[in-house]
């Protein structure tokens, strides 16, 4: 009986130890635990303070669509650009680092150019820029946006650039994927946008918008942007008083660059943009695609330029006979106009000797404004012209303006 006693108390001391090593064991683990996720929530801490220090440093400021630019040029080689300028900082909106994944990323904006206006084929006049370290790294996503008036009545029949904007370190045209990250060549009556796509090694992914005659000379809006989280390129483009249209390159991938090359309204190798572009901006970060909220945009569509007024005294008195010898007179004006002038006139008096039997066209005055003068062969041959001819000899004056 007493062994029995002595055993069960035996039994009951034993198990009592146990329980309570048990319960120190899952103090400890839970302090353990405790201590992993304070670990864990100083590591997010850390990190989140790390992805909030991110920082840009900035200084102030019918077609053969075959035989399109191939050309590989080294980044030296743009010597021909008249202009190179510093990029100027207009945006820098630093968004903080959340719980939400993907990452977002600080964007900025830059003024590519303000207003610029070149002769298609005028002395080299684009403008060059260089962005190193200017996107916080890592970033991808970009857009360009700009303004463009297209010369009335120019023969458009070279690649000629409007911008274009590459990402790998040294810079060429058409060999790398990055060499062509968003880009506008404007041939004939096209509008031409490259980029690429590492998914397909595509060096140069294209795609083409057509506009008509009649939309030279007015503004148009254009957008290029890329998104890293849709894998997918798209272009804005409107004229004005015509419908927009659009372009997708869905699934394409981009890379990210610490260098981005610009080039605006002329690049190495090429002629002039034929026409007027204005507020290009460069934008790179989070916000910088989309594809919406172009309507509104129009409210701030570029006023047309107040162009310096100049007049030239062709003749001040000059007798002729219809019949004697060529005793014209001619003058030739080259760059005496303001580059993009259209608005014109000639006024003059005139006085027909009478009786002067006038069976033949005879030209009173002939404006041309081509390089070679022809008679009427192209447009612009006959810009502003006077004509007078007489069916019946002392009776009927008619006087032709042909057009």
């Amino acid at each position: 009986m007493k062994k029995t006693i002595i055993i069960t108390i035996l039994t009951t001391i034993l198990l009592l130890q146990l329980a309570q090593g048990q319960n120190e064991s899952e103090f400890k683990g839970n302090q353990l635990l405790n201590v992993g996720n304070s670990k864990s929530d100083f590591d997010y801490k850390e990190k989140s303070k790390e992805n909030n220090k991110h920082t840009i440093a900035v200084n102030p400021k019918s077609v053969d669509l075959q035989n399109q630019p191939t050309d590989s040029l080294t980044y030296s080689k743009h010597e021909e650009i008249q202009q190179v300028a510093q990029p100027i900082l207009i945006s820098n909106k630093i968004i903080s680092v959340t719980n939400n994944v993907p990452k977002v990323y600080q964007k900025v904006e830059f003024q590519g150019v303000d207003d610029l206006e070149l002769d298609n084929d005028g002395p080299a006049g684009g403008i060059y820029q260089k962005f190193e370290n200017k996107l916080q790294d890592g970033t991808i996503e970009k857009s360009i946006q700009v303004w463009i008036r297209l010369t009335p009545y120019v023969k458009r029949t070279e690649w000629t650039n409007c911008f274009f904007l590459g990402q790998n370190q040294e810079f060429n045209d058409n060999s790398y994927l990055g060499d062509r990250s968003l880009t506008l060549y404007v041939i004939d009556n096209i509008l031409h946008f490259p980029t690429y796509d590492l998914n397909t090694k595509k060096v140069n992914y294209n795609q083409n918008l057509n506009f008509e005659q009649s939309e030279e000379g007015k503004w148009c809006l254009i957008y290029f942007g890329y998104s890293d989280l849709q894998q997918k390129a798209f272009v804005y483009s409107q004229f004005q008083g015509s419908q927009a249209n659009v372009l997708n390159y869905n699934g394409i991938r981009h890379k990210s660059s610490n260098i981005y090359h610009l080039f605006v309204g002329q690049r190495p190798s090429y002629k002039n943009f034929p026409g007027r572009i204005v507020n290009l901006v460069f934008c790179g970060g989070s916000g910088c695609y989309r594809e919406d909220g172009f309507n509104q945009q129009w409210d701030s569509v570029p006023k047309n330029k107040v162009y310096q007024k100049v007049e030239f005294q062709g003749v001040d008195d000059i007798q002729l006979d219809y019949n004697g010898p060529a005793a014209g007179i001619y003058q030739k004006f080259e760059n005496k106009l303001q580059s993009g002038t259209i608005e014109k006139s000639i006024s003059v008096w005139i006085r027909l000797t009478p009786s002067i039997k006038r069976s033949e066209l005879a030209n009173c005055f002939l404006l041309s404004q081509n390089s070679q003068l022809q008679d009427n062969a192209v447009l612009g041959d006959q810009s502003l012209a006077l004509y007078v001819i007489i069916m019946c000899y002392n009776s009927l004056l008619m006087t032709q303006i042909l057009k």
